[in-house]
Parts: C-alpha cells; structure tokens; sequence
C-alpha cells in the first residue's frame, strides 16, 4: 500500500475559514488589522493570531505607513500563493503541473482597463491622475475620477499640467454618486 503524500502546508493554511476571509479581503486591498476585524466580524486577538500564522507562511506581508511608521498595513504576497498553489497542484498529480506561463486574466482584447480614481473634493489629484493615467493609456485605458465633497478644479493643477502638455482647462469636479 502507498502512503498517501502529506497535505501541502499551503491547503492546511487556506483550509481555516477565517484565513481563508482574512486572504480574500487582503486580495482585493491591503489592510490596517482594525480594518480587517470589521471586515471578517472577529476579535482582534483571533485575527492577529491568524495574521502571524499566514506571515509565517509568507503569503501575507507586513509594511509601516511611509507617513509616519505608526500604522500597520497587510498585503497578500500573489506571487507566493500562486507559487505554493501550482506546486500543490503538481504534486497532486503530473497532469496538474503548469507547462509554460498561464493566462492569469481572460478578458477580451478589445475590452479597455476601467481606472476609477477617487478623493474629497476631486479638485486636483485626482484630476491629475486621471488625466495622466488617460495620456498614458491611450484606448487601452477608460479612467475616470470623482469626489465625495467635489469643489471645483484647482487652478494650479491645470497649471502643472499644461506645463507636461496635458490640457484639463476644460473638466469639472464630479461627485462620485
């Protein structure tokens, strides 16, 4: 009789229901701890537990704001658990070994890039950023910004950029609604 292989470490730490919520909330944006307590509904001592079991598998990483060095952000490594996911699979059977570089996204060619940029008052960074973003993207990009209190668009950023050639003299501020 054959022995069965072990279960590989990174399907025993996807296997906890919380880690699991902890990995899908980290995949979609990093995340301050406070964040992810509201997020997954659980006590900050059992999410912290969990934070310390997938940074020691490093599939989640830790980095301090460049603001100030107080705050505390998580991010998901993609690159590890695709790693440590395709070896899994491979190890389960022959069949499952990834040959070559896979698609990681199917969208269609002619599809663009939706950029959504958002802030209070959508006066200039994010007038800035989308317009930037649009120059940069050409067709392959629909980009757009908005805010939650817009105001109006601030003279010294169509300043700066009909300085770099880009004309925004003509957009307004727009409410993210």
């Amino acid at each position: 009789m054959l022995a069965d292989p072990p279960v590989p470490a990174v399907f025993q730490i996807l296997a906890s229901e919380l880690r699991w919520r902890l990995l899908s909330a980290l995949s979609r944006s990093d995340r301050q701890v406070h964040e992810l307590v509201h997020l997954v509904d659980h006590p900050a001592n059992l999410v912290s537990y969990h934070l310390k079991r997938l940074r020691s598998e490093r599939l989640v990483t830790e980095r301090r704001s460049s603001a100030d060095a107080r705050d505390v952000y998580y991010s998901l490594d993609f690159d590890r658990l695709r790693t440590l996911y395709l070896a899994a699979g491979s190890a389960l059977h022959p069949g499952l070994a990834v040959t070559g570089e896979p698609d990681l996204v199917d969208l269609p060619p002619n599809d663009p890039t939706r950029v959504l940029f958002l802030c209070t008052h959508n006066s200039a960074r994010s007038q800035m950023a989308e317009a930037i973003m649009r120059q940069m993207g050409g067709d392959g990009v629909t980009v757009v910004s908005a805010g939650s209190e817009p105001s109006s668009v601030h003279p010294d950023a169509v300043a700066v950029l009909a300085g770099l050639g880009i004309d925004i003299s003509g957009v307004q501020s727009k409410h993210f609604d």
